[in-house]
């Protein structure tokens, strides 16, 4: 149920942990928010310097993440360089601080370079979504927003009146 690299929980822990808090949100009318995030340009930084460079980058992330995640929050590495964090009992506005919170941490992740940058997408419950599965698609979509502006920034998956401060 552990990533070996990192130490943070696996995708299939963190598939469980989403489904779970899902239903309890619904049940309990409880917020609930996702946040996905990517290092940008990954292989290219592999490339240039080395699978263990990468794999050292990729513990610093996951510190990064432990350091700036509350203890009620759920982390995981969700797939290679990409990392999910549940956030229990949070809205739309609280998931967008908590991302640009981390965003502005990353700026000093000791391994980044102008080349190695993390997009964060950001997604809530909201009685559109029927399912775990829909929240998941929309951090994914809100984490493409990001990398269409130009990568190295957080979005949301469309509440409008949530506003990145960047």
């Amino acid at each position: 149920m552990k990533d070996s690299l990192t130490g943070l929980r696996n995708r299939e822990a963190f598939q469980e942990r989403l489904e779970d808090d899902y239903r309890r949100s619904l049940r309990h009318c409880v917020p609930l928010a996702l946040l996905l995030l990517e290092v940008d340009n990954f292989g290219d930084y592999i490339t240039r310097c080395g699978k263990a460079r990468g794999d050292e980058a990729l513990r610093q992330l996951a510190e990064t993440i432990r350091g700036v995640a509350r203890t009620t929050d759920y982390v995981a590495r969700w797939h290679s360089e990409r990392f999910a964090l549940l956030l229990p009992f949070t809205e739309a506005r609280g998931a967008m601080q908590l991302a640009d919170r981390l965003h502005e941490n990353l700026a000093d992740w000791p391994t980044r370079d102008e080349s190695l940058t993390v997009s964060i997408g950001v997604a809530s419950v909201h009685p559109l979504l029927v399912n775990a599965d829909m929240l998941m698609d929309e951090a994914n979509r809100a984490l493409r927003v990001s990398r269409v502006r130009g990568r190295d920034r957080p979005s949301h998956s469309g509440v409008p009146e949530v506003v990145s401060a960047r």
